[in-house]
């Protein structure tokens, strides 16, 4: 992401991304000066898969809350259907883009 400067768009729904993952996410989000959307809707971003099971991890949503603080192109995110993000999750990403115009945050 950091190293695209002409990615605008980045649907990644329904692959899987685990804590980890979401990680590399917001090193390369921390870092882009062209994405506008981003979708990580339908994963395991703290670790849970649908039915609960795994290790809760919260470190990756974490870390993609302090990429959004910073990243300033992102204008849309849609993190729907993680079985992790309850209400602690949904603050940090409302809290990130809490002072950004017009953006389209789906939680």
């Amino acid at each position: 992401l950091k190293a695209n400067s002409s990615l605008t768009e980045l649907v990644m729904r329904g692959c899987r991304l685990n804590a980890e993952d979401a990680k590399d996410v917001a090193i390369g989000l921390a870092g882009s000066t062209s994405l506008t959307q981003l979708d990580l809707s339908e994963n395991q971003l703290c670790g849970l898969n649908i039915w609960g099971r795994g290790t809760y991890d919260a470190t990756g949503i974490k870390a993609i809350g302090v990429a959004l603080a910073v990243n300033a192109s992102l204008t849309s995110l849609d993190v729907r259907y993680n079985n992790c993000l309850g209400d602690k999750a949904k603050v940090t990403i409302r809290e990130a883009v809490k002072n950004k115009v017009r953006f389209d945050l789906k939680v």
